[in-house]
């Protein structure tokens, strides 16, 4: 409040602050010029309006309701006017697709109030009668907030639910032994039935097993919902089993009021986010360019949707209006799905961020994003290339436990020089270690290769981060996406060198192996940074699987973190 009264002459349209909770600065601290803002106490505004009454006036359903913003991830926000009506067919719709709010249901609020995904699940819960709780405001606390409150509803996004299941995983390995055993029985056993028969619950083994993962979430969950973004298809079919009660995907934007479609409670199939909601209605259209044509079986194109939840336009943005609703009234999504034989619709890639590679591949970063943050040990991802390069680079924040369980077991095969004077490995000491970063790199493309990426969606060099994308540094939208233009202003230099230093090695590999096996670089799920130069003259080039490192044939609990988060077997 003190450094906006003092820097007022640079808000010129500001004219009021209403303050709550607020102590006025002391005399001497004020600007010593009148102030041009006039504040306001919360206090003083109730009196105000006390003394000046005026009729309640019902707003009519065209009037505006709210102005939200997009996220900002890719471009400045854009204000989405949404009006009373906008609201309201969101509400209904969501109601009348197959998902139930009781009076006696209590949902616990900690995703931002500024973006339309948790403001449609409180505005769904009022319409109903049920309860909500607001968490402490700390992320670090939030499942204490949940074992106090004990929600039965819970709306989340990806990346919390994959942070989750990674506590969940290395919890039980750290018990081992019989516990260890027994859950990766009670797994197995209920994923089997999920998958042939659709239940997800078994009163044998959450009685005995996932009664003790679901208390950490308060014992009574009887929905959890997932948006913002896909949700793996391994950690979805982990939350279903573990959690024993519907976990539902739904798929939205503001400019629809967050609701286009929702899974069915009784839809126990994982990688799809249902049908469109009661309130909307939508279609595909072909993007060629990109392989995608509503002609294919099954139907592939473009996101397009119209309904009574579709907002007014953009704020002031009358020709941005106009580049993402055609004359039909379908908004234009720049996403890409897939519409199966029952009518559920998959978002499968992304129309927006894509670019075209040097040897002419287009490439859609978001779908590559999200198949590498499946790896056990990728914590964050930002991957980037343009018109000018043959192949995508990468900034990798990695996650440091698995990163960690890693060195352990290695032994004395790692740099000396990794360890610190207390003996422990320090993060910066880790990032910067030239054999983990061929490991996170070598392990990021077997993985992509496993999730069906091409060859040229395979990320070639990478800069290991030991510093997280954070809101803070601006690197993140309030919605926890990646801020793309930030990104790419922050790393452009290392960016730059991360091509260089590929092309030097692509150059110097082939000098390495005999006349006959000479053969120009190609885009296959090998890259020259995982080679003899970075680790010991007496290693493979790359790090092989080993009795201790994830594989899909082994059912340890640490192997668990491939087969539920980076499944090296394809889909």
């Amino acid at each position: 409040m003190f450094q906006l009264l003092k820097h007022q002459d640079s808000y010129e349209h500001l004219k009021y602050i209403i303050a709550i909770d607020y102590e006025p600065p002391a005399l001497d601290d004020l600007p010593i010029v009148p102030p041009k803002i006039n504040v306001l106490l919360w206090d003083q505004v109730l009196r105000l309006g006390a003394a000046m009454p005026f009729a309640f006036t019902s707003p009519k359903p065209a009037d505006t309701a709210t102005i939200c913003y997009t996220s900002g991830s890719t471009s400045e926000p854009k204000g989405c006017v949404l009006t009373h009506a906008n609201l309201l067919a969101s509400v209904s719709g969501s109601l009348h697709s197959g998902v139930e709010i009781l009076p006696t249901d209590v949902h616990i609020s900690y995703l931002p109030l500024a973006h339309m995904y948790e403001r449609l699940v409180i505005e769904t819960a009022l319409a109903s009668g049920a309860a909500i709780g607001f968490y402490s405001g700390e992320l670090v606390t939030l499942l204490d907030d949940v074992a106090h409150l004990k929600p039965t509803l819970f709306a989340s996004v990806p990346r919390i639910f994959n942070k989750l299941c990674e506590r969940i995983l290395q919890s039980v390995q750290t018990s081992g032994g019989f516990y260890q055993s027994l859950f990766d029985t009670a797994f197995s056993a209920k994923r089997g039935n999920l998958k042939k028969n659709s239940v997800n619950k078994s009163y044998v083994w959450d009685t005995l097993v996932f009664s003790q993962v679901k208390a950490r979430l308060g014992g009574r969950l009887r929905i959890v919902l997932s948006g913002s973004a896909p949700l793996q298809p391994e950690i979805h079919d982990f939350l279903k089993v573990t959690m024993s009660c519907p976990v539902l995907q739904g798929y939205g934007l503001t400019e629809i009021c967050a609701a286009a479609n929702l899974q069915h409670v009784s839809d126990q199939r994982s990688g799809n986010v249902g049908p469109p909601t009661a309130c909307c209605e939508m279609k595909l259209v072909s993007c060629p360019e990109m392989g995608y044509v509503v002609t294919s079986t099954p139907p592939r194109g473009e996101v397009c949707v119209r309904g009574h939840n579709l907002f007014k336009g953009y704020f002031k943005q009358e020709t941005k209006t106009k580049e993402v609703i055609d004359a039909d009234g379908w908004l234009h999504t720049g996403d890409i799905g897939a519409i199966d034989e029952t009518g559920n619709l998959s978002i499968i890639d992304r129309k927006k961020n894509i670019f075209k590679l040097a040897q002419g591949e287009y490439v859609a970063v978001e779908k590559i994003e999200n198949v590498l943050l499946s790896d056990p040990y990728v914590s964050q991802i930002f991957v980037y290339g343009d018109s000018n390069q043959s192949v995508l680079v990468a900034i990798v924040v990695p996650n440091l436990p698995s990163v960690r369980s890693w060195i352990a077991r290695q032994g004395d095969k790692l740099d000396s020089l990794l360890i610190g004077p207390s003996g422990v490995a320090s993060d910066s000491a880790i990032c910067e270690n030239l054999q983990i970063k061929a490991m996170i790199l070598n392990h990021m493309m077997r993985t992509g290769a496993a999730k069906g990426l091409a060859g040229f969606e395979l990320v070639k060099n990478i800069f290991v981060e030991a510093l997280p994308f954070t809101i803070e540094a601006d690197l993140l939208s309030s919605t926890l996406k990646l801020k793309r233009p930030n990104l790419k202003e922050r790393y452009q230099d290392l960016i730059a060198d991360l091509y260089a230093e590929y092309h030097e090695m692509v150059v110097k590999v082939p000098s390495q192996k005999k006349p006959e096996d000479f053969s120009a670089p190609s885009s296959s799920a090998t890259s020259p940074i995982a080679s003899p130069s970075t680790s010991r003259s007496d290693e493979e080039p790359s790090v092989p699987l080993d009795d201790n490192t994830p594989s899909q044939d082994s059912a340890s609990s640490s192997d668990r973190a491939v087969k539920f988060a980076a499944d090296t077997k394809p889909e």
